[in-house]
């Protein structure tokens, strides 16, 4: 049935405030009501001792009747009652003493019979007693009855009195206050009401633009975003959805961006592949070429477990799935190993190698194979990337021993990277050159990218710098001591 926030807040906060309200004016109409009959109860009951003092002085002495009378008249006047003497060894002095102006009220006092109710009170040996309503069956009139036992001087129970007193007037003004409550809590109902639908709007109505901006977002817009700010929960709310946001909304466009790289790196060797396995099939290419495309095709495909190597190299490692091997490691000794290895290419290039290096060597602590890896992909970039020809062409190599860190640092004079593309170098599938196709300098485009990931994940650090003198790549490690003063 509540199937909103907003009508569960409504429903919830009229039923509490209804359930306050009716309680608050119960509770008021009780202690009013209360308060009221408690006080014309005091107020009999002392009249009822001024009443037993002159039945006892002057009721009873037949010299004073005739005034004694008059003021148990008078008294009869002043509260519109009825009061009714009960003796019980003199039944000849038992009296209903009624004002004429309230006989009319009273007319059903002589005839009722109040014996067995004197009698009962009498045996009850009770001074006070109250009562409301012993006239019901004969009378619709309501009354409150006090009883009084009467006593003489010296504290002897001769009889009873009973003084009626007239609720009629007295229920219907409680009626009239219990109207009067009753319709204060319909409008206090009404205000609460009205108070309460707008804070429930107020309250929900950002839910349901956030609630609008999900569901928009989960049917495909990915530029959805929620508009809400506040400083409350909800607004923390609107910017944690907003966040997410983002950052699916960036996941997906590097996935779309991801399939489309792998798409495109992948189909132009399989093209190459294709075509000249289809050329070599209809004999377009002459067997004694064979060898020749034969190299070709292997090459194509050595590209393509390349790129297939280094999507699941980098899976690995932002799965966590890739072990990392730690120990302490001469760094010196490695960036030189693997330098070795690119000396025919360099040579190739007819290229100038400068190596700095510290006297001593930098011990650093990481996984040998991964920052092999890393010194790899920087030295291959920054070989392809010198010129084949024309001036002096050089390969720089850098390692500092900063205390706490080493810094590692590979250059070349070769052709700068655009500014533009220094933010992305690191993209998995990034490459400088904005034609697709590949070219003699072309890579898989992931190499950079694996060797962020690595160095990241040794708590490192990695970036790249490019002016027209200059390109270089550098990334830091913590050194061994770094890591021995942690353990």
């Amino acid at each position: 049935m509540f199937k909103t926030i907003f009508s569960k807040i409504l429903v919830i906060t009229i039923a509490f405030t209804l359930l306050i309200i009716t309680q608050l004016g119960l509770s008021a109409a009780y202690i009013v009501r209360s308060h009221y009959i408690s006080d014309i109860k005091q107020e009999l009951t002392r009249e009822s001792n001024y009443i037993n003092g002159i039945v006892c002085t002057e009721y009873l002495d037949t010299r004073n009747y005739s005034s004694a009378k008059e003021k148990l008249l008078t008294a009869s006047r002043q509260y519109g009652a009825a009061l009714q003497l009960i003796f019980r060894d003199d039944p000849v002095m038992n009296a209903d003493i009624i004002d004429q102006q309230c006989a009319e009220v009273w007319r059903i006092v002589p005839l009722a019979d109040v014996g067995a109710f004197a009698e009962n009170i009498l045996k009850s040996n009770d001074i006070y007693g109250y009562y409301f309503d012993i006239f019901s069956g004969i009378s619709e009139n309501r009354s409150l009855t006090v009883s009084r036992l009467i006593q003489s001087g010296d504290g002897l129970v001769i009889g009873v009195m009973l003084i009626h007193y007239d609720m009629t007037g007295i229920y219907a003004t409680l009626k009239t206050l219990y109207f009067d409550i009753f319709a204060a809590v319909l409008i206090a109902l009404l205000i609460a009401g009205t108070i309460a639908f707008i804070i429930a709007g107020r309250i929900t109505r950002p839910i349901v633009k956030i609630n609008a901006a999900v569901t928009e977002f989960a049917g495909g817009n990915y530029d959805a975003r929620s508009s809400i700010k506040s400083r409350d929960e909800v607004g923390k709310l609107s910017e944690s959805f907003n966040s997410m946001a983002d950052v699916i909304a960036d996941t997906e466009r590097m996935r779309r961006d991801f399939v489309a790289n792998v798409s495109h790196e992948l189909r132009s060797p399989l093209a190459g592949i294709h075509g000249f396995l289809e050329a070599m099939h209809d004999g377009v290419i002459p067997e004694e070429e064979y060898p020749k495309y034969l190299s070709l095709l292997l090459d194509e495909s050595d590209h393509m477990t390349k790129i297939v190597n280094d999507l699941l190299d980098i899976s690995s490692i932002e799965s966590g799935n890739a072990l990392m091997d730690m120990t302490d490691f001469d760094l010196t000794e490695l960036i030189g190993s693997t330098l070795l290895s690119f000396e025919r290419r360099i040579t190739d290039k007819h290229a100038d190698v400068d190596v700095d290096f510290p006297d001593e060597g930098v011990l650093v602590h990481g996984d040998t194979g991964r920052i092999a890896e890393v010194i790899r992909n920087l030295i291959d970039n920054a070989v392809r990337f010198l010129p084949d020809e024309g001036g002096k062409l050089g390969l720089k190599i850098e390692l500092t021993d900063q205390g706490r860190k080493a810094v590692s640092t590979v250059s070349n004079n070769g052709t700068p990277i655009a500014k533009e593309d220094l933010p992305h170098i690191f993209e998995r599938f990034y490459k400088g050159e904005k034609a697709r196709t590949r070219t003699k300098q072309s890579g898989t485009g992931l190499g950079l990218s694996i060797a962020s990931l690595i160095i990241r994940e040794h708590g490192g650090e990695i970036w790249a710098e490019s002016d027209e003198n200059s390109t270089r790549f550098s990334f830091t490690l913590n050194t061994a001591q770094i890591n021995r003063n942690k353990h």
